[in-house]
């Protein structure tokens, strides 16, 4: 889909209105910046208030990290889903407290869990008997009194999702039930089952599929261990149109079968948890960068821009992640540019030949140095894995209100979770790794 076609499909307008506002932005401001814009965050909180309201959202901090979203989320009740000491450490300096996050991880160093028992966190994940001997000896050397409540996390099978999570983490069902029976008899608290259908699932039937498979564990590990459990954690992989800049506007009908499922498999018995992340942060990222260079390689069209996968299109890499290109100059806006468009590879500024953001874009043949382009629904992930290699420093972020006024701004964003520490007579670092 070339950017044109995006906009003939922009009904909303959604995607007209931020180009408005990225060539009002660079009257004041050099690229590259990232957009994050208060509208965009309220319209994903508000799919899960109007279509699964009795389903408790984590928000997954590891998405993006900035406090003006995580403060943002804490005034409308969410909850948070940390992987991490560092996360857990940020959120406790944000004065939201243990008992509204889960350590979602399901492999955790020492640091982690001390944090964790530390903070009060309510509840962290696992997947397999070695991490529960593990932790169980971290919890005799840490003599703390808050122990927090265990979710076994299982292997989903999941169809057309952008990542699978699986390959990774999850048990198998059947191992699951003898996990959960095996926590408790460790002295843990086994509440309930998570899963993860894997990034940008727009079937719900991958999550119809993991949720049976909860069911299924809750029946057995009862009749076999007289083991009762409430939490069914549905994990994150919500989706959003990355490459046809829609965001969230055409989700209705997932979120319907969603709400349908609940109803169907009758979860209001339960205690049924999300953990939101692109969704959240996703849409509300605009990224507006500067044509700085191009040239013609091999019968191939390039252009290079000030940002790449090092930067906020970091995603290209780590997520697998498609985005679209808009030139934002008015001109190459009108329809006449449609028998005006040629492939181009885009590039990043960096000296790295792997810094090649796509291939095959189509914009228009008389783009120069110093035009402008624009991608939206970035605001996952992007600006978390962005680094500083080469020199070249992350995108400025300006915040935008809820009537699209710029609030604030920032070059180094505040999500500096490293630079945290945890102190404690109880916790020695340098043993971390031991």
């Amino acid at each position: 889909m070339n950017y044109l076609e995006i906009l003939d499909k922009d009904k909303n307008q959604r995607v007209t209105r931020k180009i408005l506002i990225a060539n009002e932005l660079l009257k004041k401001h050099s690229t590259p910046f990232l957009i994050i814009q208060q509208k965009e965050i309220l319209k994903s909180i508000n799919l899960f208030k109007d279509y699964l309201p009795k389903i408790k959202p984590f928000y997954a901090v590891k998405s993006n990290a900035d406090k003006y979203i995580i403060e943002l989320l804490k005034k409308y009740n969410f909850n948070f889903d940390v992987a991490s000491a560092g996360e857990i450490e940020l959120l406790d300096r944000l004065k939201i407290p243990g008992n509204r996050m889960i350590l979602a991880n399901p492999i955790k160093n020492k640091k982690s869990l001390y944090s964790a028992c530390k903070n009060k966190v309510w509840a962290f994940t696992f997947d397999n008997i070695h991490e529960l001997v593990k932790l169980k000896n971290y919890l005799t050397e840490f003599k703390l009194k808050h122990i927090p409540n265990a979710i076994v996390r299982i292997f989903t099978k999941s169809e057309g999702v952008q990542t699978d999570l699986s390959q990774k983490f999850g048990a198998p069902v059947e191992d699951a039930i003898e996990l959960i029976y095996f926590a408790r008899e460790l002295g843990f608290n086994p509440i309930g089952v998570a899963f993860h259908v894997g990034t940008q699932s727009f079937s719900s039937k991958n999550y119809e599929k993991s949720i049976q498979d909860c069911l299924y564990i809750f029946e057995n590990v009862y009749k076999r261990y007289n083991i009762e459990l409430e939490v069914i954690d549905i994990g994150g992989g919500f989706p959003i149109d990355t490459i046809g800049g829609s965001g969230t506007d055409n989700l209705a009908t997932f979120f319907e079968e969603l709400s349908e499922i609940y109803e169907k498999y009758e979860l209001y018995k339960y205690k049924v948890i999300a953990e939101p992340g692109r969704i959240i942060s996703g849409p509300c990222g605009t990224l507006v960068t500067k044509i700085i260079g191009k040239s013609k390689r091999f019968g191939k069209n390039f252009l290079f821009l000030d940002d790449g996968v090092y930067g906020c299109y970091s995603g290209v890499i780590y997520d697998h992640a498609k985005f679209n290109f808009i030139p934002l100059d008015k001109k190459f806006l009108d329809i006449s540019y449609k028998d005006r468009l040629i492939p181009y590879t885009l590039a990043g500024p960096t000296c790295d030949s792997i810094d090649i953001i796509d291939e095959n874009i189509f914009l228009p043949d008389n783009l120069e140095i110093g035009d402008y382009i624009l991608s939206t629904d970035i605001g996952a992930y992007s600006i978390m894995s962005a680094t500083a290699f080469n020199g070249f420093k992350p995108a400025k972020v300006l915040y935008l209100n809820n009537n699209d006024k710029l609030e604030n701004e920032h070059i180094d964003i505040d999500f500096d979770i490293y630079s945290l520490n945890i102190v404690s007579e109880n916790y020695n670092e340098s043993e971390e790794n031991n």
